[in-house]
C-alpha cells in the first residue's frame, strides 16, 4: 500500500512485488497486483517453508537481477515463522540503512523519515537516505480492496516465475529444520467453571452480588459494575471479564 501511495504521489515509481514460495504463493502476487503493483516476481522453491537465511539469499538474488533498487519495503514479520528477520538481513545485503516496525512514513528528495513503535507506546524518528529498507508496521496504512476490474486487469499482469535453482546460489547450510506441525489439543472451554461442577468461591459470590475478591468489569463499556442485577446479568450473557481475584 505505502509502496502504491509513493506512485500515485507522482514519483513515477514502479512498483514490482516479490515473495518465495511455491507456486501457489503466485495468488498473493496476483492479489497485490489487483491492488495497483506493476508487475511481480515469484522465486518457485520445493519446500513450503525457508528459513530467514535462505529466505533472504533468495530475494537478494532475484532483486538483484531484477535492477538495483530505489526502497523496500517489507512487512514487520511473518506470520508463519515470525523471524522478524528479512528486513535486517536485506539490508545487510544491499548495504542499506533500515527500520522496522514503522507507523509513519514521508518521502521526500531520496530522503526518507519514518516514525517506528518501540516499547512504552513510544516512537523513534529516523532520518535515513535512499535506496533504503523500510519494515512497515500493522497501522502505518489501511490497504485497499481491489475492485472487480482491478482483478480482471490483474490477470493480464507478469509475474515472472524464476525456479530456486536458476539463481545459481550455492546449496545452503541447514541452520534450521522443522521436524513437524502439530495441532494444540482442544482442552475444551470451561470459561473458569470449576471442578465437580461447582463454582469457584469468588465467582460464585461475585454472582451472587457479593464481593468474594473479585472484580468483575464490563468489557463493552470498559468499566467496573457494581449493580448485582447487572453484574448476574453480564455473567449470563458472557460479556464480563473476571479481571482480577482468584478462580479456585
Amino acid at each position: 500500500e505505502q509502496a502504491l501511495r509513493i506512485r500515485e504521489s507522482g514519483s513515477g515509481a514502479e512498483v514490482i512485488a516479490v515473495t518465495v514460495g511455491k507456486e501457489i504463493a503466485a495468488s498473493t502476487l496476483r492479489t497485490a497486483l489487483a491492488m495497483g503493483a506493476d508487475r511481480a516476481i515469484l522465486v518457485k522453491t520445493d519446500a513450503y517453508f525457508t528459513d530467514s537465511v535462505e529466505t533472504g539469499r533468495l530475494l537478494y538474488r532475484a532483486i538483484s537481477l531484477d535492477g538495483f533498487p530505489d526502497l523496500i519495503l517489507t512487512g514487520r514479520q511473518s506470520v508463519d515463522t515470525e523471524g522478524m528477520q528479512i528486513p535486517y538481513r536485506l539490508g545487510v545485503l544491499f548495504d542499506m540503512p533500515v527500520a522496522v516496525n514503522v507507523a509513519v512514513f514521508s518521502m521526500t528528495e531520496g530522503r526518507v523519515t519514518v516514525e517506528r513503535e518501540i516499547e512504552g507506546d513510544v516512537r523513534e524518528v529516523i532520518e535515513m537516505t535512499t535506496p533504503c529498507v523500510v519494515g512497515a508496521a500493522k497501522g502505518l496504512n489501511r490497504p485497499r480492496c481491489p475492485t472487480l476490474p482491478d482483478m480482471m486487469k490483474a490477470k493480464k499482469k507478469e509475474i515472472r516465475v524464476i525456479p530456486q535453482a536458476d539463481l545459481g546460489l550455492p546449496p545452503p547450510i541447514p541452520t534450521v529444520e522443522l521436524l513437524g506441525l502439530q495441532a494444540v489439543p482442544d482442552r475444551g472451554r470451561h470459561h473458569g467453571a470449576a471442578r465437580g461442577g461447582r463454582l469457584p468461591g469468588g465467582l460464585a459470590s461475585a454472582l451472587r452480588g457479593g464481593d468474594g475478591g473479585t472484580v468483575v468489569t464490563d468489557r463493552a463499556a470498559n468499566k467496573k459494575e457494581t449493580d448485582p442485577e447487572r453484574r448476574r446479568f453480564l455473567f449470563a450473557t458472557g460479556t464480563a471479564s473476571v479481571v482480577a481475584g482468584a478462580l479456585g
